[in-house]
């Protein structure tokens, strides 16, 4: 086809992009943080845990003093985290740790929370399991995945599990 023109090949160096997942308490805050601060200088962290990654700030691990960014998102929807995102990288992150990215899916203001409460306006009745819900929350589930892979830092992601019987 005229108009593909193929370039020499220049290795680029790639960016971490990784998801941290298991119960409460089984120390994916403490990962996350731990990788990040051997990943980089400047370590942002997005909470959704009401703070609770702050508790770890200042500890001195493998020799390393944990100093890092912090910024509590009390609004769990897509655009609040990509505007975190935006503003940690912004503001010289090499480093971006969500914990936790499972309240973007399933919390109040949350993907599924939007397409519930659009479905309940617009229809007078709950979007699960109907196909226009399907639809809209695979859009916003791609958007917020578009936003995470495109960012030119590491990102860490924690994301809650329940434990298994």
């Amino acid at each position: 086809m005229p108009g593909l023109t193929f370039r020499p090949a220049a290795r680029t160096q790639n960016r971490l992009k990784m998801a941290l997942d298991g119960p409460a308490g089984s120390g994916k805050t403490f990962t996350a943080l731990r990788l990040g601060h051997s990943l980089g200088d400047e370590v942002f962290v997005i909470d959704t845990q009401y703070g609770a990654a702050a508790l770890y700030a200042g500890e001195n691990i493998d020799g390393k003093v944990w100093n890092f960014k912090h910024l509590t998102l009390s609004q769990h929807d897509v655009d609040h985290y990509q505007n975190a995102i935006s503003a940690a990288e912004k503001q010289g992150a090499d480093v971006i740790v969500i914990d936790s990215l499972s309240n973007a899916w399933d919390d109040c203001g949350g993907i599924l929370d939007q397409v519930e409460r659009k479905s309940e306006k617009n229809f007078g009745r709950a979007a699960e399991g109907n196909v226009l819900g399907m639809v809209e929350r695979a859009a916003l589930y791609k958007k917020h995945v578009r936003v995470i892979l495109a960012s030119p830092c590491h990102v860490i992601a924690t994301l809650r599990t329940r434990p298994t019987t």
